[in-house]
């Protein structure tokens, strides 16, 4: 008796596979097998919304496990600087971790937004914002943190609307695990614009946000009152919607 299985199931499974194997590989040795996030990302382009969801979520779980605990700072020293081999190999892993997961974040941004979510579907937009709420919880400290917190904050204007209570849940624990200030410090200056933004018209549940903030006197290191350190500009369409 021949079995025959459904092209679109056969398809999942052999995707499935291969994001296990690539994630593996990645995992195991992350400088050697960079190439690997370029290829999870291209089956991140297949037409399967399963697969979509599969791909965009197996790259949150490889970025969260390579990620480093410094942030990676552009490359400003001459390309014919005497370096050892180590460092340059280093310095070409970073560069390309770093190029592959800001297009990461930046199609997390696109498929979280309420305007993109009838055309791509609100599973893989779910997806989408759960990845970010992830990456920002395990990785605050990492570049891109802004569009991260931007993308959990978006929900919050519409009370009750789409991962409306997994946005609240994943300021908490940010604002209660934050050690260092700086990741809260940014999330109250983005919240505090779309409560003006809302004309103070909000649900209740974001205000009491602020009661998760931690004090000032538990924090090691002394904190700023007029800046908030800041890699990348916010985009100008962000700051002409608040």
């Amino acid at each position: 008796r021949v079995l025959h299985v459904h092209p679109q199931k056969e398809h999942i499974s052999q995707a499935k596979e291969e994001l296990a194997r690539l994630a593996t590989l990645v995992n195991e040795d992350p400088e050697d097998n960079i190439d690997s996030l370029k290829a999870l990302a291209q089956i991140y382009t297949s037409s399967n919304p399963i697969v979509k969801q599969l791909a965009l979520a197996t790259q949150c779980a490889v970025y969260k496990d390579i990620i480093p605990g410094y942030r990676i700072r552009p490359i400003e020293s001459d390309k014919n600087e005497n370096v050892s081999k180590e460092v340059r190999k280093l310095r070409s892993y970073e560069n390309s971790m770093i190029i592959g997961y800001q297009a990461y974040v930046r199609e997390l941004t696109r498929l979280s937004s309420p305007k993109h979510v009838s055309a791509v579907g609100a599973n893989i937009a779910t997806t989408a914002f759960s990845c970010a709420a992830t990456l920002l919880l395990a990785v605050p400290h990492f570049n891109f943190r802004t569009d991260l917190i931007k993308i959990v904050v978006s929900p919050l204007w519409r009370s009750g609307g789409r991962d409306f209570q997994k946005g609240i849940a994943t300021l908490e624990k940010l604002f209660k695990n934050d050690e260092d200030g700086r990741p809260s410090l940014e999330a109250v200056i983005i919240l505090t614009r779309m409560i003006k933004a809302c004309e103070y018209i909000v649900h209740e549940s974001i205000l009491n946000l602020f009661l998760h903030l931690r004090l000032l006197s538990e924090f090691s290191s002394k904190g700023s009152y007029d800046r908030v350190d800041r890699e990348e500009e916010e985009p100008k369409s962000f700051r002409a919607r608040l």
